[in-house]
């Protein structure tokens, strides 16, 4: 059975922070990009649709006007800092680093 994915407008002023870690640099890279719209599917939590492409690799969460920052389904950072403490942690775990 195969599942319908639908796509939302995003209007709310939210924007994508993600993290990478940088191995060779030994520091941590925040890119912010808007969030165009998100992808909504049965039995998943929604996901941002950004120029970013696929978050499956990266370090992601979503951050509202007001510093407020999510995970859906998953956390949530009641400030931006809280958020990028998180994520770096979580890129040093993708970059194959532990924390």
């Amino acid at each position: 059975m195969t599942t319908a994915t639908t796509i939302i407008p995003n209007h709310s002023g939210a924007r994508l922070l993600t993290v990478t870690w940088l191995a060779n640099q030994n520091r941590a890279r925040e890119i912010t990009s808007p969030i165009l719209a998100w992808e909504v599917a049965p039995d998943r939590d929604p996901r941002p649709v950004t120029l970013l492409g696929d978050l499956d690799r990266l370090a992601w969460a979503v951050i509202a006007e007001g510093g407020l920052g999510f995970i859906p389904g998953e956390t949530v950072f009641l400030a931006r800092e809280q958020a990028v403490r998180e994520l770096t942690v979580r890129a040093k775990e993708l970059a194959g680093l532990s924390a």
